[in-house]
């Protein structure tokens, strides 16, 4: 049967047992006051706030017991939320399951429902609020202060000032040196006047000491022990503990007789799980005998608790940090990075102007049958860090590697007002490394690494294009099949590089192109005129140009003789242009075949 505590600071705890369903809420005019149970035994129902306190509701919150042990908490208020521990909420009108323990914060009580009544009826003295996670600050803040401040005012102000200063000092100590436990111990010891003090790290319900201070030196060994049935409470509650020497009966010391009082603090992580604790006790006939431990004493601990807690905290959220920007700097350039891990938002799904491309190895398969697996991932290793290097230098974001295709864009996660042209002058780039690459292959290949690029804009879905097992930030929309199937087209019209009309309006006479072809690709009904992209292009590229211009010119009205006639010139000239020779081709198997009347555009039936 479930357990009801309402912890009330300065005052006892308010317990009540839970039997199926309970409602509780504020004084309505024909009820007693608070913490008084009403109703009927099919409704019962408990007054937990003055008719005064408007911040509790009249009919605040329905708790019923299910029967899988979990509890069903219903906000029943129009407009008042109910808080839970961790920083999570009950939203007016909605519903709750959860697993016991849990604590929940209604106006200004702390109410804790456990699953065991037994456990939570144990004669520790606490500070009676749950110790604070890192993280959001929850209201039982207000609870401790109150509290603390209270007992500052009947304390020798003097000589607490000085511990504080002294808590303050350890504090700032990084919590990723390796000398923080032992400082948080040592500082414990002085500022609480213990005899030992401990900091325990918790794991699979174990505890572990992973520092000890000891008033007397020689005592601080193997020899010392803790008790492990306040730290299980500690670790159930959630609260700093202590006992003095009149209770001290039946706890588990291991055989150790002299000890006068104990006190322990929780330390959380994030998610609110008792991850460690700091311990403390004092002992007979070393500092002053049976002197009792207080609330003042507990609550500096307590303090203590929670800087650790946020030490710890703060290297998680710096590693996570680090691990998550040295991910991304895999797939962007540093800076990027920066500014992602500064604005996270920015990788939410969402429309984007983007320009995509996808480069593929030529004659992959045919490379591949000559080499060993190890040389294998050596290469291919080589030559997508070499493409890669380009995408990034021209801010770029890495997509994907899919086999032997790189996928890259720009634009996204971050706005790019020129990403076509960066997109473009990483293209150029890439084919200059293609000569370095293939020095340095051409021992082992017996072979030329060729490349084929497709580019295309337009406005795309970026977003986890993953599941979130597996995260994967990418783009989606029909922009990105017409760049794949461009860069297919690359082998039909024997070019390295081939733009968009798109890209090429965005580009406009930054690097020498020429449309070369419209061309109908798989899957895609609309025509697509294509441009070849160069950085460096061929002596005589305005001759060439000009010439293959007037001969497509010919070609898309029908004037196939004139065509043929054109482009043999051509390719007399340039034996070497593929888009010359391409088009030869196809005007001479038209005109061997009789035909009066053909269509300019050319189908592609393979990607």
């Amino acid at each position: 049967m479930p357990l009801l505590r309402i912890l009330r600071p300065g005052l006892p705890d308010f317990t009540c047992p839970i039997h199926q369903r309970l409602e509780l809420g504020r004084q309505d005019a024909s009820e007693p006051g608070p913490f008084v149970l009403t109703g009927t035994a099919d409704a019962p129902r408990l007054v937990i706030a003055a008719r005064e306190d408007v911040a509790i509701g009249r009919r605040q919150l329905r708790i019923e017991v299910l029967n899988s042990g979990h509890v069903r908490f219903t906000n029943l208020n129009k407009s008042i939320p109910i808080g839970v521990d961790l920083g999570g909420a009950i939203a007016p009108g909605q519903t709750s399951t959860q697993s016991l323990p849990v604590v929940l914060l209604v106006g200004s009580l702390t109410i804790r429902i456990d699953s065991d009544p037994v456990a939570t009826n144990e004669h520790f003295e606490s500070l009676g609020h749950p110790t604070l996670a890192p993280g959001p600050i929850l209201r039982t803040a207000a609870f401790e202060a109150g509290s603390l401040a209270m007992s500052l005012r009947a304390h020798d102000g003097g000589g607490l000032l000085q511990r504080l200063e002294r808590l303050v000092q350890v504090l700032q100590i990084a919590a990723s040196s390796p000398e923080f436990p032992t400082h948080i111990a040592e500082v414990t010891l002085e500022m609480v006047e213990l005899d030992h003090a401990a900091v325990l790290l918790r794991a699979d319900n174990n505890w572990k000491t992973v520092a000890l201070a000891a008033r007397n030196t020689a005592d601080a060994n193997d020899n010392w022990r803790w008790s492990r049935t306040l730290l299980d409470h500690v670790a159930r509650s959630r609260t700093t503990s202590w006992r003095g020497p009149q209770e001290l009966t039946g706890l588990s010391f291991s055989n150790i007789s002299d000890v006068a009082a104990v006190v322990a603090a929780p330390i959380l992580n994030a998610a609110g799980d008792v991850i460690g604790a700091i311990y403390g006790d004092r002992r007979t006939g070393l500092s002053g005998g049976a002197s009792p431990l207080g609330p003042v004493d507990a609550q500096l601990i307590e303090i203590l608790a929670c800087g650790v807690a946020n030490g710890f905290s703060r290297v998680d959220q710096e590693r996570a940090a680090l691990e998550r920007r040295v991910q991304l700097e895999r797939f962007v350039t540093p800076e990027i990075a920066r500014q992602l891990e500064a604005n996270p938002t920015a990788l939410l799904s969402r429309d984007a102007e983007v320009t995509l491309l996808f480069c593929d190895i030529a004659g992959f398969s045919r490379i591949l049958e000559r080499l060993t697996p190890e040389v294998t991932f050596a290469w291919i290793n080589d030559v997508m860090e070499t493409l890669s290097a380009c995408v990034q230098q021209h801010g770029g974001t890495l997509v994907d590697y899919v086999g032997d295709e790189l996928i890259a864009m720009w634009g996204a996660p971050l706005p790019m007002e020129q990403h076509a042209i960066s997109a473009c002058r990483a293209a150029v780039d890439m084919l200059r490394h293609l000569e370095p690459l293939n020095e340095r292959w051409a021992a082992t290949l017996q072979d030329r690494v060729e490349i084929g690029i497709g580019i295309n804009s337009g406005t795309v879905r970026v977003g986890n294009t993953g599941s979130q097992l597996k995260w994967k930030y990418g783009p989606l929309g029909s922009a990105v099949n017409i760049a794949s199937r461009v860069q297919g087209a690359t082998r039909h019209l024997r070019t390295q590089a081939l733009i968009t009309a798109a890209t090429a309006e965005l580009v406009g006479n930054v690097f020498p192109t020429r449309r070369v072809t419209q061309v109908r690709v798989k899957n895609i009904e609309q025509p697509l005129d294509l441009f070849e992209l160069h950085g460096d292009p061929p002596a005589k590229w305005g001759e060439l140009a000009s010439e293959y211009k007037l001969a497509l010119d010919e070609w898309e009205r029908g004037q196939l003789t004139g065509a043929i006639r054109r482009l043999s010139q051509l390719v007399a000239s340039f034996p070497d242009d593929g888009p010359s020779l391409v088009l030869l081709s196809r005007a001479i198997e038209v005109w061997s075949q009789g035909q009066t009347t053909y269509d300019p555009v050319w189908t592609l039936r393979s990607k």
